[in-house]
């Protein structure tokens, strides 16, 4: 029986950063960094990284990972009724390939001192002080951060009650289609940088992206809600991308499905004592399908609540309590306002209202804050949506 003081299952970037946090507040801590596959291995994913991330990232010591990508600072909006807005968030996002991104991480957190191996979960056992994971690896903290279909939440799930950690309602789940791509959308030398998303009549709400990478390339894809999906799965899916993006010449051998947990219902972050981060926590923008600053975020809380701080050293005995109180004092309205409105972004007459309202710099920084970060509703995006409102009229 190995044993250690913290457990992380997952090595995507919320795994990866809980297994740095750990390290850094507590250099003495025995972590284990576990993730079924080997590292580099690609992700399906829109690649898009916000400029938050990168600062979660530096709270922890990680800086540069993200310095030989470019910048992109422009977002592209096109509504299903042809209306258009292009705008510049407050700070530039980077295009990086999550076969890149998530390797440099993981060598971060080896480099901190966590030790990665390659191992898949098969079993779990708690006698409510520590857990055992395939009955070797036993440790008094657990967290997960094993994706959108968790095997810990499974395995969790069998044995409690809770209704919350069982299926999630396919209102609440959307699926997505990522390929790479030559394309022509781009090729403007500073318009063409931007971020495209088109927002799509057929599915509502349903959109397709592309985002431009640096050799010439571009990250394109197609999302809408499971319950919008009826029947055809992966095929349809690339039918409709092909559909929305004609202009792209799809790479043989880069199209990939992936899930899309959003944060509008999202199961328990926690239960048994296991901490969920990431998308098996559910943390994913229900506007944009943004996930990857939740999941490092998320990542880092969790693994404050087990540890503390360097100043501040975590009273071990209930760190699931403390990181609920962390994700919810950190992001509670923040989700509150994603969730209403995706739920006004139900009506498709909406839409062309928001755009409107984009047109305005300081509205479209704000929206752009809640779509990548961490946003509200401000009054002067409420003045630019009544302005909308009423031009459309």
């Amino acid at each position: 029986m190995e044993r250690w003081d913290l457990i992380v299952v997952g090595a995507g970037p919320a795994g990866a950063t809980a297994a740095i946090t750990a390290r850094r507040n507590r250099p003495d801590a025995r972590v284990l960094l576990i993730d079924r596959a080997t590292f580099p291995r690609d992700k399906a994913c829109g690649d898009a990284i916000a400029a938050h991330a990168f600062e979660e990232l530096a709270h922890i010591g990680v800086s540069g990972i993200e310095d030989d990508w470019p910048e992109v600072w422009d977002l592209d909006l096109l509504g299903p009724g042809g209306h258009h807005v292009t705008g510049r968030g407050a700070r530039p996002n980077r295009i990086i390939p999550r076969v890149d991104f998530d390797a440099r991480l993981v060598e971060h957190a080896a480099a901190a001192g966590a030790v990665v191996r390659t191992e898949r979960v098969r079993t779990l056992e708690t006698d409510g002080s520590t857990f055992v994971v395939n009955r070797h690896l036993r440790a008094p903290h657990l967290i997960a951060a094993d994706g959108a279909n968790s095997t810990i939440r499974r395995l969790v799930q069998d044995g409690t009650s809770d209704p919350r950690h069982r299926t999630r309602s396919s209102r609440h789940h959307a699926i997505a289609i990522r390929a790479y791509a030559r394309t022509t959308r781009h090729d403007h030398p500073t318009a063409g940088r931007a971020q495209h998303i088109e927002f799509l009549a057929d599915g509502w709400p349903a959109y397709a992206w592309s985002f431009p990478l640096p050799d010439g390339r571009a990250n394109i894809g197609y999302g809408l809600r499971t319950s919008q999906l009826r029947g055809g799965g992966r095929p349809e899916l690339l039918r409709r991308l092909r559909q929305a993006l004609p202009e792209a010449d799809i790479e043989e051998g880069t199209v990939a499905g992936h899930p899309l947990p959003f944060s509008t219902g999202r199961p328990p972050a926690t239960g048994r004592g296991v901490l969920f981060v990431g998308d098996a926590a559910g943390l994913i923008n229900p506007l944009t399908g943004e996930g990857i600053f939740y999941a490092i975020a998320s990542g880092r809380m969790a693994a404050q609540a087990v540890t503390g701080t360097q100043r501040h050293p975590a009273l071990l005995s209930r760190p699931d309590d403390r990181y609920d109180a962390m994700l919810t004092r950190r992001f509670g309205t923040h989700f509150a306002t994603t969730s209403l409105l995706a739920r006004l972004l139900d009506i498709p007459s909406l839409m062309p209202i928001m755009i409107r309202a984009g047109r305005d710099p300081a509205a479209f920084a704000d929206l752009a804050e809640i779509g990548l970060g961490e946003g509200r509703l401000t009054p002067r995006l409420l003045r630019a949506v009544l302005r909308g409102a009423l031009q459309r009229r």
